[in-house]
């Protein structure tokens, strides 16, 4: 009984950290992926201090070319170049959905946006989370879009 009881219990460690390998491999190959596009897009003078991966979305920065990177599948070309010198504000947008108040309810839609010094131009919107592309469920759309929140805001007070 006990030799069964520890063969088990090795089994569904081998099993659990074999899930867990296989979980980190997926995520370095879509880092990976996302690098070589934004190599292929900001040429091999880009270099990211900080990326963050979710779905099929993607955000990085690049602090020595002052350059934000943000992917998705939503979006013309896939992908939005922004130039943080040309930022003047950052705001995270939380949309909830409809009769819900602004500090409960579900949540229907993550963003930031980025209002440009050039007060002409339009805000540009990086959607981290829409309920209706996007799982039903948020993950953390909304932590990321926090953090993204900081390290935009850190970059244009510079």
């Amino acid at each position: 009984m006990e030799t069964t009881t520890i063969l088990l219990t090795v089994a569904i460690i081998i099993l659990c950290a074999s899930l867990i390998a296989v979980a980190l491999r997926n995520k370095s190959k879509k880092e990976k992926k996302f690098r070589e596009r934004i190599s292929n897009i900001g040429g091999n003078g880009a270099t990211l201090e900080t990326f963050d991966g979710w779905g099929n979305k993607a955000v990085a920065i690049d602090n020595s070319n002052h350059k934000l990177y943000f992917f998705s599948d939503r979006i013309d070309k896939g992908h939005k170049v922004i130039d943080l010198s040309d930022i003047r504000q950052v705001n995270l947008i939380k949309t909830h959905h409809n009769g819900a108040s602004q500090g409960s309810g579900v949540i229907k839609k993550v963003e930031l946006n980025l209002v440009l010094k050039d007060k002409t131009k339009p805000t540009i919107e990086l959607e981290f989370y829409n309920s209706e592309h996007d799982s039903l469920t948020i993950r953390e759309e909304l932590q990321l879009a926090e953090k993204w929140s900081t390290i935009v805001e850190s970059s244009i007070s510079k």
